[in-house]
């Protein structure tokens, strides 16, 4: 919704933005949810875990909502003195923001909080907690989001993996081609594969030795011209449409052991939709996949 749209009821608005700015209106951790008491309804834009957490989906999610939670809500802005307190300074780089919208009557309020302001904090946590429910709450109802996956194949020589995108949603929705990603910090595509050591009692693990494998070109009676990447280009996928990218073959350590491949997706540019299909913006992580090279076995990390 517009913010120079005026709900002539109660309607609210909560936003976490935090890491680099890709556009005015996306942020690397970001979601945006908003609330409407008349019509009943929240909406949620989600574009990535704050903590990088595997297996969250990531895109634009939906759910009724009962009048004593917008009621609830209403209570809590008052109760907490939300727009009583300062707002933070805009000019504060670098900083996360929570911002805070609120429609009374058909006026609109509006409060910009840094993540780091604990006396702020501290008072609002009845309404964070609140909120934060809302918003996963509305999270389990996906109108037109992706869950992203990963799978190994065994080969006589090694192992190739496998990116597994999902609609799960109920509505038609683009991606950017993982295939045509060009691999930088807003816009990639691939799997990770690292050892994976069993944990020792007494003993911080050491963080993972990532291992990035890019997914393989579709194929194509083209020719590979080498030089640049084409521009990126959507793909359409209907609710329920899985869509695969593959890996070339990893060759396995002769030592064996332990070790743990994830899917992981970056997609932080171009517009919000095409001709009214949503489009996914925003990054997400594929549950962990452990497996041990030398029994070909797998067992899944969440």
């Amino acid at each position: 919704m517009s913010d120079s749209t005026q709900p002539q009821g109660f309607a609210f608005r909560y936003c976490s933005r935090g890491g680099q700015t890709f556009a005015a209106d996306l942020s690397e951790y970001h979601f945006d949810l908003y609330l409407d008491a008349a019509a009943g309804s929240a909406v949620l834009d989600f574009y990535r875990s704050s903590a990088d957490q595997p297996a969250v989906p990531i895109g634009l999610f939906s759910t009724s909502v009962e009048n004593s939670t917008a009621l609830r809500l209403q209570e809590l802005v008052e109760q907490t003195g939300l727009l009583s307190l300062p707002a933070a300074p805009h000019d504060d780089l670098g900083v996360s923001l929570i911002n805070f919208d609120v429609w009374l009557g058909g006026e609109g309020m509006r409060r910009i909080f840094h993540a780091e302001d604990m006396n702020a904090l501290e008072q609002l946590e009845p309404l964070f907690e609140a909120c934060d429910s809302l918003v996963a709450e509305t999270l389990q109802t996906p109108w037109a989001a992706i869950r992203l996956d990963v799978a190994e194949v065994a080969e006589a020589d090694g192992y190739h993996f496998e990116m597994v995108i999902e609609n799960i949603g109920n509505h038609p929705l683009l991606i950017a081609d993982p295939t045509a990603l060009p691999g930088t910090f807003e816009q990639a595509a691939f799997i990770q594969v690292a050892s994976y050591p069993q944990a020792e009692s007494g003993i911080t693990a050491l963080p993972l030795n990532w291992e990035r494998l890019p997914l393989l070109p579709p194929p194509s009676s083209s020719p590979v011209v080498a030089g640049p990447k084409p521009p990126v280009c959507d793909l359409r996928l209907n609710p329920a449409e899985r869509w695969r990218g593959s890996t070339a073959t990893w060759k396995a350590p002769q030592d064996g052991g332990r070790y743990l491949a994830q899917a992981v997706f970056l997609s932080y540019l171009g517009g919000a939709d095409v001709e009214g299909t949503y489009r996914i913006r925003g990054g997400t992580f594929s549950r962990g996949l452990e497996f041990y090279p030398e029994l070909g076995a797998e067992a899944s990390i969440q």
